[in-house]
């Protein structure tokens, strides 16, 4: 049994994706490609702006791929995410997607910092080549035109020379072009296809929904409206104007997965106002009898 609204058009991911690059990682520890024990080094081009503790590490520093899995996952650390990207590749976890849900079902995902890039190009092809340390300076911006106004600085060319003026306008030309999209019934179909052992390996699979149902971030989204004998192994993710929560919802005594609980909202003005949707759907699922 599924209900649903607009399920089928695309949506923009944000960091939702990462449990596909958290599985592209899995899959390969399951064919001893790797093991979760092998350690990286950071270095200076590895850090991202956004969340996370690995910015905070010192270049030299080497980490294992369970510290930045986790990391990814609960922390939702850009910085873990494109290391483990560097380590697999992007292609291989766009393979494995295209392969558990089907060809063109998701836009192709792709590392945090070509998100960035990607999104920035809109507004000036030269931001496909900015540097990582480049974006840290268009964050600290709070207001969004002075982010743009940072990428111009950031760019060595004049604001007018952009373009486009408007932040909103940039980001409406990124969402369109479907890059880390999809529709959510292609997304539930993975989750399902994870649930039900079908892409892992059991312990695989265990790892992941273990490590997915300690999520530190999205405390006010779906969580909050679940009940308190309900376990949510769940990504959370935010870009402008963009918000999901996507993940997987069962009773606590019981153990076992028994509901995909996806939403994602658009457009809103105050995030608090998407969460609080989502927190909405959190208490009608609890108010049945699904878990």
């Amino acid at each position: 049994t599924s209900f649903s609204s607009r399920a089928s058009q695309y949506w923009y991911l944000s960091s939702t994706v990462k449990i596909p690059v958290a599985i592209a990682l899995l899959k390969q520890v399951d064919q001893k490609k790797i093991k979760l024990s092998e350690k990286v080094k950071i270095r200076k081009t590895d850090y991202r702006d956004g969340a996370g503790p690995v910015n905070g590490l010192k270049p030299g520093k080497r980490v294992s791929d369970k510290y930045l899995l986790n990391k990814m996952s609960q922390s939702s650390d850009n910085a873990a995410t494109d290391l483990i990207i560097k380590r697999i590749g992007i292609k291989t976890v766009n393979k494995y997607v295209s392969q558990y849900t089907g060809k063109k079902s998701f836009g192709p995902i792709t590392s945090l910092l070509d998100v960035r890039r990607k999104a920035y190009s809109e507004f000036h092809p030269r931001a496909n080549s900015l540097s990582n340390f480049a974006f840290f300076a268009i964050k600290k911006q709070k207001k969004t035109h002075k982010k743009v106004s940072e990428l111009a600085k950031q760019l060595k060319v004049s604001r007018k020379s952009l373009k486009l003026q408007s932040y909103d306008a940039g980001f409406k030309k990124y969402y369109a072009r479907n890059w880390n999209s999809a529709p959510l019934t292609s997304y539930a179909a993975l989750l399902e296809k994870l649930v039900a052992g079908r892409i892992l390996s059991k312990t695989s699979t265990q790892v992941l929904i273990g490590i997915l149902s300690k999520i530190h971030t999205g405390k006010k989204r779906v969580l909050s409206g679940l009940s308190k004998n309900t376990f949510f192994a769940h990504k959370t993710g935010t870009q402008h104007r963009q918000a999901c929560d996507l993940g997987i919802a069962g009773n606590k005594r019981k153990g076992k997965p028994k509901v995909l609980i996806l939403v994602c909202a658009k457009n809103w003005k105050k995030l608090s106002r998407a969460e609080k949707l989502m927190s909405q759907i959190g208490r009608i699922v609890s108010k049945t009898d699904l878990l």
